[in-house]
């Protein structure tokens, strides 16, 4: 098989990660005393309170018009709060006129009026309906993640029937401590080492002398891996646990799937250190993902779609000689 090929075939296997990295929402607006703050969680939460044949005629496709793949929202709206009150004062979707959803520059305005009837006055709505504290971050930010990010402040906005109760300013900066990781800040330097200590040949999968086939280690020609890993204080991972450990009428497959499934999870515990939080001076044992698509090609090489907390790398090893490398589909 060609090496074209192979990344194509990447790719494809790529795609349910490439969705679980979609999750990630673009954040809404609030514009206060002249300054725009973002909510500071990429909240799926729909807060437009439209009927549902409303919400769909929003959002309702035109042949040619690609699918907004902004976030699970399906819109992002901007919020305005004058004289205390809470104003939804823009929508945007897709444009219908590009066939890219680009979304800084590939946005479409939708017309208040048509959704929300007299309750649109001077091109915006009160939110009267509206009862919860949206949380914004503003300043610089303290970590390195780029799933969950924290900033060095955050405004928490207190809202109660679409009026503004209350503001809430914190010092996120007094709050949080970050102890950071080369491993798990930096991609190139987690696949390096993936790169360098992934090897099946030194395990019970050693295809080189039991001459077994990769087949035979991945049942329905894929395997679906989910672990999640948990560090001390120091950022020593300490703990895995397998998520998706499924039985086989088959004691051997499942057996051999195990293999594959130890081998990786041995090369995360062999990461010399992560990344770790502590709140008040309080250590946080939250957990991190390690989530991959596991399958092969003509050749018997295992192909892998990694992705762990924000990072994603693809991975071909190749069990005739024992030579793991680290590739980048976009070279397609």
């Amino acid at each position: 098989m060609s090496l074209r090929k192979t990344l194509l075939l990447l790719i494809l296997i790529s795609i349910p990660i490439i969705r679980i990295a979609a999750i990630t929402q673009v954040k809404e607006i609030i514009n206060y005393k002249g300054k725009t703050y973002y909510f500071i969680h990429d909240n799926a939460v729909d807060y437009l309170n439209l009927p549902s044949d409303k919400r769909e005629a929003l959002f309702a496709r035109t042949e040619g018009r690609p699918e907004n793949r902004a976030c699970e929202r399906g819109y992002l709206a901007e919020w305005t709060v004058e004289d205390d009150v809470l104003y939804l004062t823009r929508i945007v979707r897709t444009s219908e006129t590009k066939q890219e959803p680009d979304i800084e520059n590939n946005l479409e305005t939708a017309n208040l009026a048509d959704f929300y009837g007299s309750m649109a006055k001077s091109g915006k709505v009160r939110a009267s309906w509206l009862n919860t504290d949206l949380i914004c971050s503003h300043g610089r930010v303290l970590n390195k993640d780029k799933d969950n990010p924290i900033s060095e402040f955050e405004k928490q906005f207190i809202i109660r029937d679409g009026q503004l109760k209350k503001i809430n300013d914190l010092d996120n900066s007094k709050r949080y401590k970050f102890i950071s990781s080369d491993y798990s800040d930096y991609t190139e330097k987690l696949s390096k080492h993936f790169e360098d200590n992934l090897n099946f040949n030194s395990t019970k999968t050693n295809f080189r002398r039991q001459k077994y086939k990769i087949r035979e280690f991945i049942p329905d020609n894929r395997i679906n891996l989910f672990v999640l890993f948990y560090t001390d204080s120091s950022g020593k991972i300490n703990r895995t646990k397998l998520m998706n450990l499924s039985s086989y009428p088959d004691d051997n497959t499942l057996l051999k799937k195990e293999y594959i499934y130890n081998e990786i999870i041995d090369v995360v515990n062999k990461i010399p250190q992560w990344k770790v939080k502590f709140i008040d001076k309080e250590f946080q044992n939250e957990p991190n993902e390690l989530k991959a698509v596991i399958t092969y090609d003509e050749e018997d090489k295992i192909l892998i779609v990694l992705k762990i907390n924000s990072h994603r790398f693809n991975v071909i090893y190749n069990p005739t000689t024992g030579v793991t490398e680290i590739v980048n589909t976009h070279a397609i």
